[in-house]
């Protein structure tokens, strides 16, 4: 897509390491990036499209709460943390987790568009957890359910490149 940009970022410290960031930290960490680029490109945040995939859902989400962004793409996103790891514990306690990453509860404060990309055949996040978190939107986002893809591999797919340019593509002329 012609003048576009993309920006990576690693979410420090989540292998082995001393300290580790929560929730909140991350979220910050995550609006500081959003705030960052914006000005780098002389951009306003409403002009910029987040996307997260997996963990990052969780963050891609309160981002988009807090700050008007273009659209918001969820790839493998779960309604919440603890949802998410009892698939594969079901009986994790929920004291057990520093973090919650309760997206369901930012879902309503959404004011722009999105997509959702997911696997059918996702272990790790079954689509239910995904179509329990579009559940609170009110009106659902367009999606594609890629037939036979688990959690991993799916940023490889065609099918998802194709959708991510024409949602992309769309908003991008609506905000021209």
């Amino acid at each position: 897509m012609p003048n576009s940009h993309v920006l990576c970022f690693f979410y420090d410290r989540l292998g082995p390491a001393w300290f580790k960031p929560d929730e909140v930290q991350l979220v910050s960490d995550a609006l500081a990036v959003l705030g960052w680029f914006a000005r780098e490109h002389g951009a306003e945040p409403d002009q910029i499209h987040v996307v997260g995939r997996s963990l990052g859902s969780g963050l891609a989400v309160q981002v988009a709460a807090a700050r008007p962004v273009a659209g918001l793409v969820l790839i493998s996103p779960f309604d919440c943390l603890l949802s998410a790891v009892r698939v594969l514990l079901p009986y994790w306690p929920a004291w057990a987790l520093k973090d919650a990453f309760d997206s369901v509860s930012y879902m309503p404060r959404l004011k722009c568009p999105g997509l959702m990309v997911m696997g059918d055949a996702d272990k790790t996040v079954p689509l239910s957890l995904s179509r329990r978190l579009q559940a609170q939107l009110p009106e659902p986002w367009p999606e594609l359910v890629l037939a036979g893809a688990g959690h991993r591999g799916l940023l490889k797919r065609a099918e998802v490149h194709q959708a991510l340019g024409h949602f992309l593509a769309a908003h991008a002329r609506a905000m021209a």
